[in-house]
């Protein structure tokens, strides 16, 4: 039914082209910021796999693994949630944003997160 609709139309490709060009001309472009943790690989840049020269000093690839589905059940990225309310909110003081009625604080539960929940790391 349809076939051969478009030779009941003349193609203006200049008037096609100009259109386009005015709609990607009006469009901001935002990129996406995306950070990827190979876990696998972070771990070993911490402690190295097997190496043949060393067997007594190193990760094999199993334990590795082992490690790395640990890491991932039990990844805690509320450093990261904090880090990113803390620039919303400089960002929306530095820019003005309207937050006399303290809309914003609300939608970022990490904000006031207290550094004594945070887990630290005894060297001792």
């Amino acid at each position: 039914m349809l076939f051969g609709i478009n030779d009941k139309f003349e193609r203006k490709p200049k008037i096609e082209l100009e259109i386009l060009k005015k709609f990607f001309h009006s469009m901001t472009v935002h990129p996406d910021y995306e950070i990827k943790i190979n876990i696998n690989e972070l771990i070993e840049k911490r402690i190295p796999c097997c190496d043949l020269l060393h067997p007594d000093h190193c990760l094999t690839e199993k334990q590795v693994s082992e490690i790395a589905h640990d890491v991932n059940n039990d990844l805690n990225l509320h450093d990261i949630y904090k880090q990113v309310d803390q620039h919303i909110m400089n960002y929306a003081t530095a820019t003005g944003v309207d937050n006399k009625s303290h809309w914003i604080e609300p939608n970022l539960p990490d904000l006031e997160r207290d550094i004594k929940e945070e887990v630290g790391i005894d060297f001792d």
